[in-house]
C-alpha cells in the first residue's frame, strides 16, 4: 500500500459524500486507502458513512467517544497501512490528480514531504480566492508525508484546534517538503469551520 488517506469526521453530513466521491475519483495509479474516523459524530454522517462500508479502498473507525480532531488524526495514522500519509478535512474535497501530484513530488527526490495549493471554496464548493500558496499559508491538509518520519516525530497533538503547528513546522523548519505549487485542495469556508475562523486573515486570498 502506498499512500493512505487520513479524514477525521465529525458532524460533517453535509460535506461528508463530496469529500468521499472526491477521494475515490483519484487517477492515482498505485494503491491507496482512505481511513474515516467518526468522532461520535450525532448527526447523520454515520448513515453516510454506512454507505461505503463494502468498498474495498474504505476502513471506517468509529470513536467511542469524541476525541476531537488531534486524537482521531492519530488514531488513523496508528491503523494506516500505507507508506505514506496525507489528510483530508471531510468538510473539504480534491481534485482528482491530488494522489498522484503529490506522490510524484516525493518520489525519487531528496524530500519526504510534498505539499499543494489549494483554493478556498464556499458552502456551494464555488472557489472565492486566487490559489493560495501551501508554502506561504500552510494549512493541515494537502501535506504529503513519509509515515515513518511522522512517526518518529510524536504524531500529531491531541489538540482539537491546530492540532498541526508542531508537525508542519518541524517538515517546514527543516526543509523538508518538496512544494508543488498546483492547487489540488478545495478548503471549503464555513461557518462551522473553527481552523478558518480562527485563522482569521491568514486564509485570506494570495
Amino acid at each position: 500500500m502506498n499512500i493512505s488517506v487520513i479524514v477525521p469526521v465529525y458532524n460533517e453530513e453535509k460535506y461528508l459524500d463530496r469529500c468521499i466521491r472526491s477521494l475515490l475519483s483519484q487517477k492515482y495509479l498505485g494503491d491507496y486507502e482512505i481511513i474515516l474516523i467518526n468522532d461520535n459524530s450525532n448527526d447523520n454522517s454515520s448513515k453516510i458513512l454506512s454507505n461505503y462500508t463494502s468498498n474495498r479502498k474504505i476502513n471506517i473507525i468509529y470513536n467511542k467517544d469524541n476525541l476531537g480532531i488531534g486524537e482521531s488524526v492519530n488514531i488513523g495514522v496508528k491503523n494506516a497501512i500505507g507508506k505514506y500519509i496525507v489528510r483530508v478535512d471531510a468538510d473539504d474535497f480534491v481534485s482528482e490528480y491530488f494522489l498522484q501530484v503529490l506522490h510524484l513530488g516525493i518520489t525519487d527526490t531528496c524530500f519526504n514531504s510534498s505539499s499543494c495549493d489549494y483554493f478556498i471554496v464556499n458552502d456551494f464548493g464555488e472557489k472565492i480566492s486566487n490559489y493560495i500558496s501551501w508554502k506561504r499559508k500552510p494549512i493541515a491538509c494537502g501535506l504529503l508525508i513519509l509515515k515513518d518520519e511522522l512517526i518518529k516525530i510524536g504524531l500529531y497533538s491531541d489538540l482539537r484546534e491546530f492540532e498541526e503547528l508542531s508537525v508542519n513546522n518541524y517538515f517546514i523548519n527543516n526543509n523538508l517538503i518538496n512544494y508543488i505549487s498546483i492547487p489540488l485542495y478545495r478548503y471549503r469556508n464555513h461557518e462551522n469551520n473553527t481552523s478558518f475562523t480562527s485563522m482569521g486573515e491568514t486564509l485570506e486570498p494570495c
